[in-house]
């Protein structure tokens, strides 16, 4: 009997560092301060990750974090600007690119596999000698023109990186 009060008493104990270890200081969101007009993410402890422009700098000591929000239209006056506290900021990321090389990888095979195909439809509607094309050439011509397509596509997708 003696013996299961023990183990509970230690388990109990355990239980009760092993929280006090979670109670720790949260560490800063970052150790660089960020300029005004970065693209940001801040993961608040409740809800869905906010995303926006910085409208001050935000730095280790600020309390407040100051942005409007992202995508949209941008803010003229302080009046559509979102304010947190940075004690409701679990986590800040940095916007570090975009992925116009992945929308370039994806589109600019398909445009070179329409542009081919484009030149070889119209070779074989051709009956003269003047209005053969290159289907290589046509193809270069469609990888690029799709590809800078994909390119812009791809720099709307943003990157995300932790905050410095």
């Amino acid at each position: 009997m003696v013996r299961r009060h023990r183990c509970a008493a230690a388990a109990v104990s355990g239980l009760l560092l092993l929280g006090a270890s979670d109670l720790r200081g949260q560490p800063p969101l970052l150790t660089v301060p960020i300029d005004s007009g970065r693209l940001v993410r801040v993961h608040v402890s409740a809800g869905q990750p906010r995303e926006g422009r910085l409208l001050r700098p935000f730095g280790p000591d600020n309390a407040r974090l100051v942005f409007c929000p992202y995508p949209a239209a941008p803010c003229r006056t302080f009046d559509r600007a979102v304010t947190l506290s940075a004690t409701e900021a679990v986590r800040l990321e940095i916007r570090t690119g975009s992925r116009w090389k992945r929308g370039v990888a994806i589109a600019a095979p398909i445009g070179f596999a329409l542009g081919v195909l484009a030149a070889t439809m119209n070779n074989g509607f051709c009956e003269g000698q003047g209005c053969r094309i290159s289907e290589p050439a046509f193809g270069l011509l469609g990888a690029v023109s799709i590809g800078a397509w994909g390119a812009l596509f791809g720099s709307q997708a943003v990157v995300w990186g932790p905050a410095p």
